[in-house]
C-alpha cells in the first residue's frame, strides 16, 4: 500500500481516505502526499484494547492533516470521543442505497383477517452476534401476544445460542431464523413484515438495515447506543422508537404500541419512507460528496 501510494498520489488532486483503516492511515504519514486529503469516518476504532493507544497519537495526526471529515450522521459527529476538536471540519454525508421501488402502499394496512388469525411480523436483520441484541428481541417476544413472530435474517456464531434461547423462553414456534438470504429474499422478507427491529445493545456506527427498511416503508424500533447514528436514522416518535439497549420490557412495550395501533403504525412507516426519500438515497450520498470536493479542490469537476 505505501509503495502504490508513492507511486500513484500525484496523478490525484484528492484522497478519499475510509477509516477505521490503520494501514492506510499508516501509508499516509509516511508518504506524506500533498493532494487534498478527506477523511471518511465510519466509526470509532473500538475492542481494541492497548493497540487503540499505540494507534491514537497516528488517528490525531489524521485528522488534523484532512482538509475535511465525512462523518454519516450528526449525532455520531458529536459523541465520538474523537471528533470534537475537528467540528470545523465534519461535513455529514449520510450513506444512501438505492430505492427499492417497492410496492409501499402495501405497508401498514388492515388485512381481511381477524385480530385472532392475523400475524405480525418483526423482521430483524444482522450478522448473528451477541452485540445484534436478538437475544433481547426473543425477550421481548416472549412478553408480546402469541400471533407476533420474529423473522431474524442472518448468518454468525451466535445462531446456537439463539435457538436455545428460544427454546428455553418456549417461543421456539414463534422464531423463524432465515439465514443468510439474497437481495431477491431480503426484499421479499421486508414487503410482507409489518414492522423492523434493530435492538443492538452494543453501538451501531450507521445501521444500513435502518434504512432498507425505512425505504419499504416499515416502522422501526431500534435503541440509543452511543456513540451511534441509528437513533438519528430513526427519529424517535416519527419513523418509529428508540429505546433502551438490553431492557427487553422497554423493547416490547414499544412494538406493542405499534402493533396494536393500524393507524400509528401506517403513518410511521410513511414517515419512514419519506424520511428515506430525503436523506437516504444514494443519488444525495454521491451529490453530497461531488459538494465536498468542489468546495475543497474547486478545480474538481463532477462526473
Amino acid at each position: 500500500m505505501v509503495v502504490e501510494l508513492a507511486r500513484q498520489w500525484r496523478g490525484y488532486d484528492i484522497i478519499h481516505l475510509h477509516v477505521p483503516d490503520p494501514m492506510a492511515c499508516l501509508a499516509i504519514w509516511l508518504v506524506r502526499p500533498k493532494a487534498k486529503l478527506v477523511v471518511h469516518w465510519h466509526s470509532d476504532v473500538v475492542n481494541k484494547g492497548w493497540l487503540l493507544y499505540l494507534f491514537a497519537p497516528l488517528q490525531q495526526w489524521i485528522l488534523a492533516r484532512a482538509d475535511a471529515i465525512i462523518t454519516t450522521s450528526g449525532t455520531y459527529s458529536t459523541e465520538s470521543r474523537w471528533l470534537g476538536k475537528f467540528k470545523d471540519k465534519i461535513h455529514v454525508v449520510p450513506i444512501g442505497i438505492p430505492d427499492p421501488e417497492s410496492d409501499n402502499d402495501e405497508h401498514g394496512v388492515v388485512t381481511a383477517a381477524s385480530d385472532d388469525e392475523r400475524k405480525f411480523i418483526i423482521l430483524a436483520v444482522g450478522r448473528a452476534v451477541e452485540q445484534k441484541g436478538f437475544h433481547v428481541l426473543l425477550e421481548a417476544i416472549a412478553d408480546l401476544p402469541a400471533q407476533v413472530e420474529a423473522w431474524i435474517v442472518g448468518d454468525g456464531p451466535y445462531l446456537p445460542a439463539l435457538a436455545a434461547l428460544a427454546k428455553k423462553l418456549n417461543v421456539e414456534d414463534r422464531v423463524v431464523f432465515q439465514g443468510r438470504v439474497d437481495r431477491t429474499k431480503i426484499g421479499e422478507l421486508y414487503r410482507q413484515a409489518d414492522l423492523f427491529c434493530l435492538p443492538a445493545v452494543y453501538p451501531e456506527s450507521f445501521g444500513v438495515v435502518i434504512v432498507e427498511a425505512m425505504a419499504h416503508c416499515l416502522p422501526v424500533v431500534t435503541t440509543e447506543t452511543r456513540p451511534s447514528g441509528s437513533k438519528w436514522i430513526n427519529e424517535h416518535g416519527r419513523t418509529g422508537y428508540n429505546v433502551a439497549p438490553g431492557d427487553a420490557q422497554e423493547l416490547a412495550g414499544a412494538i406493542k404500541r405499534l402493533l396494536g395501533d393500524d393507524k400509528l403504525r401506517a403513518e410511521m412507516g410513511r414517515n419512514a419512507r419519506a424520511r428515506f426519500e430525503a436523506l437516504f438515497t444514494d443519488r444525495r450520498m454521491v451529490d453530497l460528496t461531488l459538494d465536498l470536493y468542489k468546495k475543497i479542490y474547486p478545480g474538481s469537476r463532477s462526473r
